[in-house]
């Protein structure tokens, strides 16, 4: 981020950029990791005005989106790059997933045949394909409570809501900000994804949070992943 370039590259941030690229297509852009100037914007506006009802001006975030972009970061096995002066990556949507699955790459190399493994996002691990666990969706008017509980097997686990950071003080504005537009306040309380592995998961609960149903069901079914939205009045809504 500092330099804009990164030379020889370690594969698994390689890995992280290929996994991120492919989600960032299947979401439309909804998935991108060169969120990080958004991000610092809103920290910095509402660290300056803690008490505002109104997001920053469109003119200031018109001109941070123009550093926003995965399709402007370039990479392959040599480099890293940037196109644009001043854009920056981060991964808080999707590493914590991709950790959870190399932990479960780890376990099953040393001979681990049953697990279930939470680094912040969830994933099982059962290689005779018998166990399963139950996983929660927590209640996002409640923290102490559950609205669901999920059977889980061999598959990742994922949930994102804007409870989880906000901006303001009020909590009208999140973390969960969506990309091409700079708006921050997510489309459902919370998103929870099922889906193959815990980074694919922990990706689309971050792109979900600001896409409406039919597109979420269009990049699910391509993953074979499935997805419950808590709606605005704590309802749930399934899509497989």
């Amino acid at each position: 981020n500092r330099e804009g370039r990164l030379d020889n590259p370690p594969q698994d941030l390689l890995a992280l950029l290929s996994i991120s690229q492919e989600v960032y297509r299947l979401t439309q852009g909804a998935f991108d990791p060169s969120i990080q100037p958004l991000w610092n914007f809103y920290a910095d506006y509402f660290r300056r005005h803690p008490h505002a009802d109104a997001p920053p001006s469109q003119a200031d975030m018109n001109r941070v989106l123009q550093r926003v972009g995965f399709d402007k970061v370039e990479f392959d096995d040599t480099f890293i790059r940037f196109h644009s002066k001043g854009m920056s990556l981060s991964f808080n949507g999707i590493a914590q997933g991709y950790i959870t699955d190399k932990v479960v790459e780890l376990f099953q190399k040393n001979g681990v045949e049953q697990a279930l493994i939470d680094m912040g996002e969830i994933r099982g691990l059962d290689m005779g394909g018998k166990r399963t666990w139950q996983v929660g969706i927590r209640n996002p008017q409640d923290e102490k409570s559950v609205l669901l509980n999920v059977p889980l097997q061999n598959e990742g686990f994922a949930t994102s809501g804007g409870y989880g950071t906000v901006m303001d003080e009020a909590g009208k504005f999140t973390h969960l900000f969506d990309p091409r537009s700079g708006i921050s306040t997510p489309r459902y309380r919370s998103v929870s994804v099922m889906a193959p592995t815990a980074a694919l998961a922990d990706a689309f609960a971050t792109a979900f949070s600001v896409m409406p149903q039919d597109e979420i069901r269009q990049a699910a079914q391509a993953k074979r992943a499935k997805v419950w939205l808590v709606m605005p009045d704590n309802r749930i809504e399934i899509i497989e």
